[in-house]
């Protein structure tokens, strides 16, 4: 994906996988000093999701903001800035305790959003 982002930008870009999940595929990669993913999947709607989603971000809530989404190949990307961490599912029991009360704050942070009319259910 590497010379995907590399036409697209007109520049010289490395791409390194940083993620894969079960829609879409992650690379991550640097433009203009920036640290960038570049996420690839079959349904652009995910990715107008997220866009939407973005939104909604603040300090309990933090959601990437999505910069362009776009057809490629045989599906769609997504670049949206990178957030680092380890996914939930990934984490130890012993993480898990340190965990608890921030992912309990996420959750009421979500709650309190207002979901604009037509999205979600």
């Amino acid at each position: 994906m590497g010379r995907f982002l590399s036409d697209h930008y007109g520049e010289s870009i490395t791409a390194e996988v940083a993620g894969t999940g079960m829609w879409s595929t992650c690379y991550g990669f640097v433009l203009a000093g920036e640290r960038l993913v570049a996420r690839f999947g079959r349904h652009a709607g995910d990715f107008e999701c997220d866009r939407i989603a973005a939104d909604f971000a603040a300090p309990m809530l933090p959601i990437p903001r999505v910069y362009e989404i776009g057809e490629v190949l045989d599906g769609y990307y997504a670049i949206s800035d990178r957030a680092e961490g380890t996914p939930l599912e990934d984490s130890t029991p012993e993480q898990w305790r340190t965990l608890v009360a921030p992912v309990a704050a996420a959750l009421a942070a979500m709650c309190a959003v207002e979901p604009p009319p037509g999205w979600g259910g």
